[in-house]
């Protein structure tokens, strides 16, 4: 059987849960490889698990959103 996806990446945000796990299941079945972005830790390993269990593969991306801060932009800098 000849897989849709194989030899393609797909990238998927929100990938722990809810829609986002879903898609990515679905897309790894579909044979292409799933890079997993999310917060949570915990759900990007249960993904992972999942993935791999029905012969995917997958890149975890925890995603740490505090580290990114918000700086001025050099023309909105006062004087």
């Amino acid at each position: 059987m000849t897989l849709p996806l194989a030899s393609r990446i797909a990238l998927v945000t929100g990938a722990s849960r809810g829609i986002g796990y879903a898609t990515a299941r679905a897309l790894a079945k579909a044979g292409a490889h799933i890079v997993a972005v999310a917060r949570t830790q915990g759900g990007l390993e249960e993904l992972d698990d999942e993935i791999r269990k029905d012969g995917g593969s997958a890149t975890l991306v925890p995603a740490q959103p505090d580290r990114f801060r918000r700086h001025r932009a050099p023309w909105r800098c006062a004087a």
